[in-house]
């Protein structure tokens, strides 16, 4: 008998093979970057609005990556255009498995078709001063081309820069590119600040921190970042009637960035007792809207959707915004409940028969701009609901005794 054995030496931060040594884990190192004042121009939450970034990224993604690398450049000589380009330019020993994150959010300008970043050195907003001192187009593309790394995600909380297509034709080995900007190049972005953020910034961190995890797999990927933003970003900015659309683009493949709590409930079976009602979220500093008694819930599949049903609520593991929601009557008698997310992905239409106490039918499809989902209740009920971040929690309130 011939026993043929392979022999590899591991630790606890990289696996050694023969040709070279590979980190179990990538790193991430990210460059946030906020000009608070340029000149006569002032952007007064550019400092809180860095640090709610990186802190957000830091946070969610610890678990992907070995370490986390975040330098901050948000104040005085920090942000003038050479020290943030020598601190980019730091970067070229990163390996090619890491990834990269830079965030900016500032004034910008363009000339002749061409991305300028203001920097606070940046002496006024004349096209002579704005050539001379801010960050261009052309030396942003040059230093980001330099950086290894092969997953790289650009923010700009400013109008649109199309560098990520002119990085993608220059990069040799053609790295995954994502870029999301606040506005397009003939926007300018909203000055309104909520809770002292910037409206993109608390969408990008919403995203981050798992609102974008659409599927569910408890990773939030560029392209899912990207639908997010560009989705909820032009709704958010809408309800202050100003029309601003992100501009985004995605070269190569999406790649994750953050991980996401996933809800991932055991049922409990229990025919003789009932066991005390427990809660399905975690503990938190306040007491869920409600619970679902886990031994007496009915556990089913929808499309890309996991339902969690019991004779007094509802869970349902959707991550999107809540567009609209409504209860009413049809005119079969039938007592319904619809809530509507947004989206621009396309669902398919799914009719599923319920053998629970408290629904008879769920139907999920594509409406309009949004997804709705529709759930037929057997008596006429009214409802609560709770949204956190494993999903959406629906209390059956008023039932017939």
């Amino acid at each position: 008998m011939l026993f043929v054995i392979f022999a590899i030496a591991v630790n606890a931060k990289t696996l050694e093979t023969g040709e070279e040594k590979i980190d179990a884990k990538p790193n991430l190192y990210a460059v946030i970057v906020g000009i608070g004042k340029a000149n006569k121009l002032n952007l007064e939450y550019a400092v809180s609005d860095t640090l709610l970034f990186g802190r957000t990224l830091e946070r969610n993604s610890k678990s992907l990556f070995s370490k986390i690398n975040i330098i901050y450049l948000n104040e005085g000589d920090q942000t003038t255009k050479k020290h943030i380009l020598e601190k980019l330019n730091n970067l070229q020993a990163i390996s090619k498995s890491d990834l990269f994150v830079f965030y900016a959010t500032s004034f910008a300008k363009i000339i002749n078709e061409n991305y300028y970043m203001i920097t606070s050195n940046t002496k006024s907003m004349n096209d002579e001063e704005v050539l001379k001192s801010a960050l261009s187009q052309d030396d942003l593309i040059d230093v980001f081309e330099k950086i290894p790394a092969k997953n790289k995600l650009l923010l700009f909380d400013t109008c649109y820069p199309s560098i990520a297509i002119e990085l993608r034709h220059k990069s040799k080995d053609k790295s995954n590119i994502a870029t999301i900007s606040a506005s397009n190049s003939k926007q300018t972005a909203l000055k309104i600040h909520i809770n002292a953020h910037s409206v993109f910034v608390n969408v990008v961190t919403d995203a981050i921190a798992g609102e974008a995890d659409v599927d569910g797999d408890g990773v939030v990927k560029s392209s899912e970042l990207i639908d997010y933003v560009f989705n909820v970003a032009s709704l958010e900015t809408a309800k202050y009637d100003y029309k601003q659309i992100p501009a985004f683009y995605q070269a190569g493949e999406s790649f994750s960035i953050t991980s996401s709590k996933v809800f991932k409930p055991t049922i409990v079976a229990t025919a003789k007792t009932k066991s005390p009602k427990e809660s399905l979220v975690e503990p938190r500093t306040v007491e869920p809207l409600y619970e679902i008694v886990k031994h007496e819930a009915i556990e089913i599949s929808i499309g890309k959707l996991n339902f969690l049903i019991d004779d007094e609520s509802i869970f349902i593991d959707v991550k999107r915004k809540i567009k609209k929601h409504f209860n009413f009557t049809n005119d079969k008698g039938e007592n319904l409940i619809v809530f509507e997310f947004y989206t621009n992905r396309f669902m398919e239409h799914f009719v599923k028969e319920v053998d629970a106490d408290s629904v008879s039918q769920i139907k999920i499809g594509y409406h309009g701009d949004s997804f709705r989902v529709v759930i037929y209740l057997k008596t006429k009920t009214s409802y609560e609901y709770e949204v956190s971040t494993d999903g959406l929690f629906i209390k059956l309130v008023n039932k017939k005794q």
